[in-house]
């Protein structure tokens, strides 16, 4: 439903109760207001697909709305609870996300796990409408369906540690399409971080030296942790700042901001000159615009410190190159770059491999 609130359409006595991908059927509470009537004609007017509607009584619209909310309710605890096994064993798993993708008959739970994706579990399809709303009030996002994707995040308690959840919505043909991300605020990872903060790029980054600096990985091995990890050591030596879309993981000790596709980058540069930053990241740059803002500020002279999906540091150039950036014009802003992946030891565990490359004619010769 096309961006009204839920508790806004009873309010003015309409209940939804079913939507396809070719109309949402609804129940109007009699006598219709004039309030009803002009609520239903905007939302007849934004809405891309029909709406259907029939009348009921004042007491049978009451009951819809108790029997609606009263199983919510009750299914709540049930849903939570297998919630926590699918969580509680990707965590022990380590594994980097989980994804809940609904079909028409069932939902089938996948996690990834070293970049590789296994089929974790099923469920049910009757579970999803429970599921999501569950999982946006965890997240303090608005329960009514939309057509526009969310992204969230939420800390999730498990009977040995608690995990931070940053999350993401996609509304699909059979529901929504979520990705739970984990990150463990319980795991300690001071070695791989005290490892991280010797090589030559992280010394230059905690020096501010001026220029772009690119934490580069594959998906789901770490980038996010590394990224903080070295802002939060910066902290005290810098005026910095952290730009994100959306924030990930809220730092008690930087300075963030959300960065979305409404950003005004020419005027934020501007501010930051005023501020007397120089030090500036960029957490995870998907877009032109976002690099194009990354170039800018590292050629004004500021420390941008950057995280980037490649797979390989020979793959942070091609990615560059294809976003339009030839190897002269790299030569200019390009400082350095850190590539990080899981590598899995022979007891089992993982650990992180760094390999840093500062910015030398050689990096460039070969492409």
């Amino acid at each position: 439903m096309n961006e009204l609130p839920f508790s806004s359409l009873l309010q003015n006595g309409i209940f939804p109760y079913e939507q396809t991908k070719k109309r949402i059927r609804c129940k109007i509470r009699q006598p219709v207001s004039m309030e009803t009537k002009q609520y239903l004609e905007y939302w007849e007017r934004i809405q891309p697909i029909p709406i259907e509607c029939e009348l009921v009584d004042a007491d049978t619209f009451q009951t819809l709305v108790d029997q609606s909310r009263q199983k919510s309710f009750l299914q709540q605890p049930f849903v939570e609870k297998q919630l926590s096994q699918v969580l509680e064993t990707a965590h022990q798993q380590d594994c980097s996300d989980v994804h809940f993708e609904p079909y028409s008959d069932v939902i089938q739970i996948f996690i990834r796990q070293q970049g590789k994706r296994t089929l974790l579990t099923q469920w049910p399809i009757e579970w999803q409408q429970s599921f999501v709303q569950f999982i946006k009030i965890k997240a303090e996002l608005d329960i009514h369906p939309t057509t526009k994707p969310l992204n969230g995040q939420f800390s999730y308690i498990l009977s040995k540690a608690t995990i931070f959840c940053r999350l993401s919505i996609l509304p699909c043909l059979h529901g929504d399409c979520i990705v739970i991300r984990l990150h463990d605020n319980e795991t300690n990872q001071q070695r791989s971080m005290e490892i991280m903060l010797q090589t030559r790029f992280a010394q230059s980054v905690l020096a501010g030296k001026p220029g772009l600096w690119i934490i580069a990985g594959p998906i789901g091995n770490g980038k996010t942790t590394t990224y903080y990890h070295l802002l939060n050591e910066c902290q005290s030596k810098h005026r910095l700042i952290s730009f994100e879309d959306p924030v990930e993981i809220k730092q008690p000790r930087l300075w963030q901001q959300k960065a979305d596709a409404r950003f005004l980058y020419d005027e934020t540069v501007e501010a930051l000159l005023r501020q007397g930053i120089n030090l500036i990241g960029f957490g995870e740059v998907r877009a032109l615009i976002q690099l194009k803002f990354a170039v800018s500020t590292a050629s004004t002279g500021h420390c941008t410190l950057i995280t980037f999906h490649a797979s390989s540091l020979e793959g942070v150039v091609y990615r560059l190159k294809n976003f339009g950036y030839t190897s002269e014009q790299q030569w200019v802003f390009l400082r350095g770059i850190l590539f990080q992946h899981f590598e899995r030891k022979d007891d089992g565990t993982r650990e992180v491999v760094f390999q840093d490359r500062l910015f030398l004619p050689d990096l460039f010769s070969s492409f």
